[in-house]
């Protein structure tokens, strides 16, 4: 960047292009893992992951409140920093979509 950065609250002068983006995703193998409790509360978890096919993989055991709240409400964020890995500190990646919960025999035996 060849400008001195006057204003730190606009984060979008820091993109990470496609190739960064990658890189960390495929590097770091935890995250924060969001979902919303059933009175709509944020809550989140450090977990690990696996980044294939664009996708993140997550493990839970069926007991645990983040799977039942995400069967009941899917929308959920991954946000995964770059601290700590070879990739260099200062970059993150925060995504949303839906969560799936596979149950399936072949699906848990690939993961």
């Amino acid at each position: 960047m060849d400008e001195a950065v006057d204003d730190y609250e606009q984060v979008s002068i820091y993109p990470l292009d496609d190739d960064d983006r990658e890189a960390l995703l495929k590097t770091h193998a935890e995250c924060s893992f969001v979902w919303s409790t059933r009175d709509g509360h944020p809550l989140g978890v450090i977990m690990s992951y696996l980044w294939q096919d664009g996708r993140f993989w997550l493990t839970a055991g069926a007991h645990r409140h983040r799977v039942s709240a995400v069967r009941r409400d899917p929308r959920v964020s991954v946000v995964i920093t770059s601290t700590g890995t070879k990739v260099g500190g200062g970059k993150s990646i925060t995504a949303k979509g839906r969560c799936v919960v596979h149950e399936d025999a072949e699906t848990k035996e690939w993961f």
